[in-house]
């Protein structure tokens, strides 16, 4: 089940102008794609007013292009059948993620309203307060256990991006050392010393 809109509900302008962290279910549900202005946007003058993390709604016609930089809305099914609204970040140019966790940055919509992300990078360098909480959170608002959770598959379908995307979760990814990726379901993880 696709649980977004393909029909625009406002005009993409400046006023739909959104940051990272205001990107909920409402925006996806207005539009499913959402650019990067700091990448799409070099050279306009709309580029000066904004920072890194300044979006925008895909202007196009669907399917956008699989090689945006973009955060596009996504279907999440559970382990257990269970189908949840999220979203995945294209930044390899529109290439398989071949670590659809490290490469897509998956994030659900919470029943809350907030958002939890399956990547939580440095572990070993940061710690893991982050990561806990996003558990925490994730475990307590769907009231699934790791057995009825994971694996969780997603998908774009190819009338959304080009092409589709696909990917699995296999767990709550992050670095434990420089050059290795741990996926786990549930704590313990190691904490920062």
């Amino acid at each position: 089940m696709w649980p977004f809109s393909m029909k625009r509900k406002t005009p993409p302008d400046a006023q739909a102008f959104r940051t990272y962290d205001q990107l909920d279910l409402v925006a996806f549900r207005e539009h499913p794609v959402w650019l990067y202005v700091h990448i799409h946007d070099f050279g306009n003058p709309i580029y000066e007013e904004c920072d890194e993390e300044t979006m925008r709604p895909w202007p196009g016609d669907y399917p956008a292009p699989a090689d945006a930089v973009c955060e596009v809305a996504a279907s999440f099914v559970f382990a257990d059948g269970r189908e949840v609204a999220g979203c995945i970040t294209l930044m390899n140019g529109g290439e398989s993620a071949v670590r659809p966790v490290v490469d897509h940055s998956p994030r659900l919509f919470l029943p809350s309203g907030r958002t939890v992300s399956f990547w939580h990078g440095g572990v070993y360098q940061f710690g893991d307060e982050f990561l806990r909480e996003a558990m925490n959170l994730f475990y307590a608002e769907f009231q699934v256990t790791p057995a009825t959770a994971f694996p969780i598959t997603y998908s774009v379908p190819p009338n959304v991006i080009a092409g589709g995307m696909r990917g699995t979760i296999p767990g709550f990814g992050y670095f434990a050392s420089e050059d290795a990726i741990v996926y786990v379901t549930s704590p313990p993880v190691p904490s920062k010393s």
